[in-house]
């Protein structure tokens, strides 16, 4: 880079210094007796869920950093502070619609750190702003403690090696993979080549797929390889409507074209279900059943 690409770059991390500086003492102080609490301890000593140190063996990631719940939340505001900043001259100019701009820059910190299986071949990179993205290159991504992009990572593992195995099982068997309410995410290029008999879909709203689309645009124009293997169809729906749901599940599902009848689906959801409220998460579960 320029010496004076680099000076913005070195500006854009003093703010975020400031700013995480101004976060961490409003939250420590808004948390009170409770900002000594620590985060990234579940499941220890619970029999209905395993801790998250055993989850961080089980997929080969890092667990994430067991800090001070004032640590945690001084970060994700700070995240919601800056974010706007790192896309001010975006083009693409995405929105933050259910946190989705804020976990694609997660995964890209996460993917870019090599050695602690998270690397995403630059998929999440590549779909950010040509500048400001710097800040989460390689090597600052090292710079951001194991917080919340960890607890990201740890699910993405997670999902993506089931994802795998079922797709792995098929063998030549016709597979569609339908994403349910995907937001930013790059399962279908990063997994899309490597199972030429899996096609996938992903259902979202429709400002969602609007925005992700000029995101896929511009990572395919940076790494045209992510797109060999075709992107997925989008098919625009609320999923908490349970009518408009199960129509976009059945168009999803039949838009993979061929027989359907020898054909398997298999449904993803990431972060979605605790955010639907149980009747409607019962109704899409529903819906995926029976379409």
């Amino acid at each position: 880079p320029t010496s004076h690409s680099s000076s913005r770059v070195s500006y854009m991390l003093s703010r975020v210094s400031v700013v995480l500086l101004l976060a961490s003492t409003a939250s420590a102080i808004s948390l009170r007796g409770r900002a000594w609490q620590r985060r990234g301890v579940y499941g220890r000593g619970r029999t209905d869920m395993p801790s998250v140190a055993e989850v961080s063996a089980a997929v080969g990631v890092p667990a994430p950093w067991e800090a001070p719940r004032w640590v945690w939340s001084g970060a994700w505001k700070v995240h919601k502070r800056v974010l706007p900043h790192l896309h001010s001259w975006d083009r693409a100019a995405p929105a933050d619609t259910c946190v989705n701009l804020v976990v694609v820059w997660l995964k890209a910190i996460a993917g870019n750190r090599r050695g602690e299986g998270t690397a995403d071949g630059g998929a999440a990179y590549a779909m950010l702003p040509h500048f400001t993205r710097r800040v989460v290159a390689w090597p600052l991504c090292y710079l951001y403690p194991r917080l919340h992009h960890a607890n990201v990572a740890l699910r993405t593992a997670y999902l993506d090696q089931q994802v795998e195995r079922e797709l792995s099982a098929a063998g030549q068997r016709p597979t569609r993979v339908v994403v349910l309410g995907a937001g930013f995410d790059t399962r279908a290029l990063r997994l899309g080549a490597a199972h030429a008999s899996a096609s996938w879909a992903e259902v979202d709203l429709p400002d969602v797929i609007a925005q992700k689309k000029r995101l896929l645009a511009r990572a395919s124009r940076r790494r045209p390889q992510l797109a060999a293997a075709g992107l997925p169809s989008f098919h625009a729906a609320n999923l908490s409507d349970a009518g408009a749901a199960r129509s976009a599940l059945r168009e999803a599902v039949r838009a993979g074209g061929g027989d359907a009848r020898g054909r398997r689906v298999l449904y993803v959801c990431e972060a979605l279900l605790i955010y639907l409220p149980e009747p409607q998460a019962a109704a899409l579960l529903r819906s995926a059943v029976e379409e």
